[in-house]
């Protein structure tokens, strides 16, 4: 399930070059986690939108094809991204999921851990951070054939099982449902729809390296050598903030984030901040 979210969880494209060869575009950390999950990224199609395929070597009732009716961009006051895909397993059967990755304060809201797996995410967040790491939660919920959700985009229910072995012929009917589907995401589908409710299942963590360049120290000196101090601002965990900001010697930096932030909520709570009229 790691690599289903890893692969589909996206907003991710493909273009051709001049020279004929494809290559994807989209945001850093959609493309590196894409490109983590070793699955082949097939483009946009007129009858099966966005598609990947795995490795037919994986054991068990595993996805090994995708369709992506819709996605939503990382937002940031949502803190998270999130997409609705139709998967087809190993035995050919079809399902509907919607993967959500994003900040893990933001996650946590979406499933209820026992207290042992609460406390390791805990735990796990706070030694990923004070290493400097950027942290992304991922989550799935599996839609039901009975909810509003499914049924709105597949009135007569889910494709039913393909017998055949080769789950790349997909037959023409079937190609059809799917394309229409994905046309009525795109009209109906509401971000809410997606993201909402605490019935997700937390999959895992997902672990990436925020460390500064290596010649980011050195210029830094250089500047402050000047009379010219920097200030980095950054929307990531405090704590993976805190680590970087030691890394490259600007502890102002860590002394600036914690102001602004309790000073911003401060000013929120009491109402002396109003969003701007247009």
């Amino acid at each position: 399930m790691l690599e289903t979210i890893l692969s589909g969880c996206h907003s991710i494209d493909m273009l051709e070059e001049s020279n004929g060869e494809n290559r994807l575009i989209g945001d850093p950390v959609d493309l590196a986690c894409f490109q983590h999950s070793k699955w082949s990224f097939e483009g946009h199609e007129s009858n099966s939108a966005q598609r990947m395929k795995v490795n037919p070597s994986h054991a068990s009732d595993y996805p090994v094809r995708l369709w992506q009716l819709k996605s939503f961009p990382f937002d940031a006051t949502r803190r998270c991204s999130s997409a609705l895909v139709l998967t087809l397993s190993s035995r050919g059967h079809f399902n509907l999921m919607k993967l959500v990755k994003g900040a893990p304060e933001t996650m946590q809201t979406k499933f209820e851990p026992d207290a042992t797996v609460h406390q390791w995410y805990e735990d796990q967040m706070s030694r990923l951070s004070s290493k400097g790491s950027r942290i992304i939660t991922l989550a799935v919920a599996h839609v039901s054939d009975k909810d509003e959700l499914l049924l709105g985009l597949f009135p007569d229910g889910l494709p039913a099982r393909i017998e055949d072995t080769d789950k790349n012929n997909i037959d023409r009917a079937v190609a059809a449902t799917i394309s229409e589907a994905r046309t009525l995401a795109d009209q109906k589908v509401h971000r809410s729809s997606v993201e909402s409710g605490d019935s997700f299942d937390f999959i895992g963590l997902a672990c990436f390296d925020a460390s500064l360049r290596p010649s980011t120290s050195r210029i830094l000196s250089q500047l402050r050598n000047s009379g010219i101090y920097s200030c980095m601002l950054t929307g990531d965990n405090i704590d993976a903030a805190v680590a970087v900001a030691k890394d490259g010697e600007q502890i102002l930096l860590c002394v600036l984030l914690l102001y602004f932030r309790v000073t911003l909520s401060s000013l929120e709570n009491d109402k002396l901040l109003s969003p701007c009229s247009a």
